[in-house]
């Protein structure tokens, strides 16, 4: 059996935003990298405060993220159409990831901005955990708890 267009699609479409987003943190580290730590000593010790500001906020971010997508994806009663189902799991999957890309982000420019090693470490775990969610038809399934009737109607029988 293969699987419908439109699920196809959306795959496609949320797997390029995955890519996208971890190329971009990516590219943000690498350029914070090669640019080092160029503020004087006078100016970061007015940073002292995102030393404890930036971690928390990730955190929280992290956290804010993963309540919104499941309380996006549980709402849902025994006859909510598979369609919009799909549409609230793909909507709360990109606002997800756009939440922990913010989070990644944050602590990337911490550490770019107070040199601080720490930051490199909080923005290479928390990129971990953002791989971790890799959108798939799996995922799909599983987060949708999708009954067998309704995850057969994302295959299109074939015809022989």
């Amino acid at each position: 059996m293969k699987l419908h267009t439109s699920i196809q699609k959306i795959l496609k479409q949320l797997k390029l935003v995955f890519f996208g987003l971890i190329m971009g943190m990516i590219a943000v580290g690498f350029g914070f990298y090669l640019a080092g730590n160029q503020l004087p000593d006078k100016e970061k010790a007015n940073l002292d405060f995102l030393i404890y500001i930036a971690p928390v906020s990730g955190i929280a971010l992290l956290i804010i993220s993963q309540r919104f997508y499941v309380s996006r994806i549980k709402n849902f009663t025994f006859d909510t159409p598979l369609h919009e189902k799909i549409s609230n799991w793909q909507n709360a999957s990109l606002l997800r990831m756009i939440l922990m890309d913010g989070a990644v982000l944050v602590n990337l420019a911490t550490l770019a901005l107070t040199g601080n090693s720490l930051f490199i470490l909080l923005a290479t775990v928390l990129l971990g955990l953002f791989i971790i969610q890799f959108p798939s038809l799996k995922s799909l399934i599983r987060d949708l708890n999708l009954s067998g009737k309704e995850e057969a109607h994302l295959y299109v029988q074939e015809r022989g």
